[in-house]
């Protein structure tokens, strides 16, 4: 089993009760525009994985989400459905949002067909961040267009 599923199954441990699971599952997503890739996580602040990569924090002080994301729905009946999600830029210091996104959307090949990759993070409840959290791969998906 992978180190993701071991410490899963540590927090879980000998629990009967919801209330006795003591970690949350958290999505953390590469976006791999081209020249401009942006690594975001359901969370507040940075998080650093085991590989060294720093992802931001796509919800506000309040909890709301700055990435909107439907379920991935079951693709076994051979179909190919469109999932569609939004997100709204950060500034960056290289770079404003704004600026960023009219890059991405004048130049299509920063988009079309790259990869979309959406990792699962750990996160000890009352315990805060880790700097070198494991990650489980989820999915992948191909852009199509911003």
């Amino acid at each position: 089993m992978s180190e993701f599923f071991d410490r899963l199954n540590e927090a879980y441990g000998e629990g009967q009760d919801i209330t006795d699971i003591r970690v949350i599952v958290r999505r953390c997503w590469l976006f791999d525009f081209l020249d401009y890739p942006v690594r975001a996580w359901q969370g507040q602040g940075k998080l650093y994985t085991e590989d060294g990569s720093e992802w931001l924090g796509f919800m506000t002080y309040d909890g709301a989400p700055l990435i909107t994301t439907p379920r991935i729905s079951d693709g076994r009946d051979g179909t190919a459905p469109t999932y569609e999600f939004s997100m709204t830029l950060a500034d960056l210091p290289e770079m404003p949002a704004f600026e960023a996104y009219e890059a991405l959307k004048a130049d299509q090949s920063r988009v079309v067909g790259r990869s979309v990759v959406c990792y699962l993070a750990l996160i000890d409840v009352n315990e805060g961040l880790r700097p070198n959290t494991p990650l489980e791969f989820f999915k992948e998906l191909t852009m199509q267009s911003t």
